[in-house]
C-alpha cells in the first residue's frame, strides 16, 4: 500500500483495497473575506467576515487485482460502502496523527463510473475548516464532591476552541428553580454564567447541553422543564490556560461533563 491513507466514515482506504496514487499537498483553510473597491481610492478595502471557509480536497485512489481478490470485487465493495456516505461523515488521513475532522463526498456519481470501467477514480471532498484533536473530544468530568468544583483546561493550539458542556439536575417535582452558576476564566477574562432549570412538577432527569459553537442550548428530558434567566452562552477557551468552576447551586447538579474540543487549521 501506499504511504499516505485516509478514512472516511468509519472505514480506511486501505481497507477497501485501494492505494492513494498522489500525496496530497498541504490543504489549509481559507479566511471568508471580501474585497471592496472604493471610487477615488487606490487599492480595496478587506472585509473579514470572521469565519474560515470549507477545503476543497481531491484524493486519486485505483484499484490492482490480485488472484485471489480480483479487482471487480474491490471496486463493487469500494460503491457499496461509499453508497452508504452521503452528506458529511469523519475524515482522517496519515497526514494528520490523532486528528480528525468532517468532509462530505461530492461526486460519487461520477466516481461509481469511473471506478467499473478504470478501477481508478478521484474523489472529491469538501471538509470542514479545522481539524479536531481525539482526546479532545472525549469528556471530562468536573469532580462535583469537591469544596469548589472545578477543572483545569490547557489549550494546545493557537486557535481559540468552542466546547461542548453538559449539565445534569435531577427534578425532584418542586415548582422552585434548580438555580446553578458556573465561572469561566479565559484570556484572563473571568465571566459568571447562571442557568435556572424550572421545575415541571414531574419528577425526572434533566440534562441541559451547550454547544459554544453551535451557539445553542439543548435539553433532554423525560418531564417538562424549561430554562429561564440564561444568560449569554459561554465564549470559547482561550489559547493557554481556562479554569472552569462551579460558583452556586452544585447540590442541583448531578454530573458536569466538559468536552473542550481543541482544534486547529
Amino acid at each position: 500500500m501506499g504511504r499516505y491513507d485516509f478514512k472516511f466514515g468509519d472505514t480506511w482506504i486501505s481497507e477497501l483495497g485501494a492505494v492513494s496514487t498522489e500525496t496530497p499537498t498541504i490543504e489549509i483553510a481559507q479566511r471568508d473575506y471580501e474585497l471592496v473597491k472604493i471610487p477615488g481610492k487606490n487599492g480595496d478595502d478587506y472585509i473579514d467576515n470572521g469565519r474560515y471557509e470549507n477545503v476543497p480536497i481531491t484524493r486519486s485512489i485505483s484499484f490492482v487485482g490480485r488472484a485471489l481478490f480480483p479487482v471487480d470485487e474491490k471496486v463493487n465493495n469500494f460503491i457499496n460502502t461509499y453508497a452508504y456516505l452521503q452528506g458529511y461523515h469523519t475524515f482522517e488521513d496519515t497526514d494528520h496523527n490523532d486528528m480528525v475532522t468532517e468532509a462530505v463526498l461530492l461526486n460519487f456519481k461520477e466516481v461509481n463510473r469511473k471506478m467499473r470501467t478504470l478501477h481508478s477514480a478521484k474523489l472529491k471532498f469538501s471538509r470542514k475548516p479545522y481539524w479536531f484533536l481525539k482526546d479532545g473530544l472525549k469528556f471530562q468530568t468536573v469532580d462535583l464532591t469537591t469544596e469548589t468544583p472545578s477543572l483545569q483546561f490547557n489549550n494546545p493550539f493557537p486557535a481559540e476552541s468552542e466546547p461542548i458542556i453538559k449539565f445534569g439536575i435531577f427534578l425532584d417535582g418542586n415548582q422552585s428553580p434548580a438555580t446553578f452558576s458556573f465561572r469561566i476564566t479565559t484570556g484572563g477574562v473571568s465571566v459568571v454564567y447562571t442557568y435556572d432549570a424550572v421545575r415541571s412538577g414531574i419528577t425526572g432527569d434533566l440534562s441541559i447541553w451547550i454547544d459554544c459553537e453551535k451557539r445553542t442550548v439543548k435539553m433532554k428530558s423525560g418531564a417538562a422543564s424549561s430554562l429561564l434567566n440564561i444568560s449569554n452562552i459561554p465564549k470559547g477557551f482561550d489559547v493557554g490556560s481556562t479554569l472552569f468552576e462551579i460558583m452556586s447551586g452544585k447540590s442541583n447538579l448531578t454530573e458536569v461533563l466538559i468536552a473542550p474540543r481543541w482544534r486547529c487549521l
